[in-house]
């Protein structure tokens, strides 16, 4: 946060219409702070404030640069959203143990952030802001081949809600940007991914990592970047999609039928847990 300060050209400033994130982010800082003061975890709970204030100021700063470096800025972001993209694809064909995630007999992307939830989490995101760029410009063949790697890597984790979270995003962006602009810009990179995928389909649920399935692989992931990133959007591309995209829904909940399910065991535990120490402390909770 300090550094970002250092750096910017001019301190933030405000804008009516950041008021009401403002006061809402002040409000849970502030509570972060009063919670673990009140459940002796002060110290916690400044922690807490540091992050919330460092996420605002961030923001004031970004919105200060001018446009090329905030073109810049998010061209980098971008750019290592598909090196972690890529890693996790590379760890789940080639099982590496680091950049992988062994579950249930099924490998995962984890790339670098060591968790498979937390990278869906992050290229899902990414991939949104990629394909809103996108409706700006189409054609543009980068574009579209950042945002097949970044679904790709997306699926590569077999994240329920950062598929859910993609799926949810795109509906919102169709609000937004227009139901017209979105299919030009999506079309391409998802059935892209989808073909990555489906090339990826054997390496996953493979017991050992195989010539033959790393050459699919990476056959499917050099045809799911072509794809990606040159075909438009038109009626016979969108009937092509759509039976891709369900002719591959069906093969894997065919073979990863653990991963199209809402069961859950670790989780509704945590969730009963949670909810047991909710009753015990209703007001201050047990911590920031």
């Amino acid at each position: 946060m300090v550094v970002g300060v250092l750096l910017a050209p001019r301190l933030p400033a405000p804008d009516r219409r950041d008021l009401p994130i403002v006061c809402a982010a002040g409000a849970l800082a502030g509570w972060a702070i009063l919670d673990g003061a009140l459940t002796d975890h002060l110290l916690a709970g400044f922690q807490y404030f540091l992050l919330i204030a460092s996420v605002l100021v961030l923001a004031g700063v970004g919105r200060q640069l001018p446009e090329a470096s905030r073109v810049t800025l998010v061209n980098g972001l971008l750019f290592v959203c598909c090196a972690v993209a890529a890693l996790g694809w590379g760890g789940v064909v080639v099982y590496h143990g680091e950049l992988g995630f062994l579950s249930a007999g099924t490998w995962r992307a984890s790339s670098t952030l060591t968790y498979p939830n937390a990278t869906a989490a992050v290229l899902a995101m990414a991939a949104l802001v990629c394909i809103a760029l996108r409706t700006n410009d189409p054609r543009a063949r980068w574009l579209g081949a950042t945002a097949t790697i970044l679904v790709t890597g997306l699926a590569a984790t077999l994240s329920r809600a950062g598929l859910a979270g993609l799926g949810i995003g795109l509906v919102l962006l169709g609000f937004v940007l227009g139901w017209r602009l979105l299919p030009q810009a999506a079309v391409g990179p998802l059935l892209g991914a989808v073909v990555a995928t489906t090339g990826m389909l054997p390496a996953i649920i493979a017991p050992t990592p195989t010539a033959v399935t790393i050459v699919v692989a990476g056959l499917a992931a050099i045809v799911g970047l072509v794809i990606g990133s040159r075909v438009g959007a038109n009626r016979i591309v969108l009937v092509v999609c759509v039976v891709v995209l369900a002719a591959s829904l069906v093969l894997l909940a065919s073979r990863l039928a653990s991963r199209f399910t809402v069961d859950s065991p670790d989780r509704w535990g945590s969730f009963r847990a949670a909810w047991d120490i909710f009753l015990s402390h209703p007001i201050t909770g047990a911590g920031p």
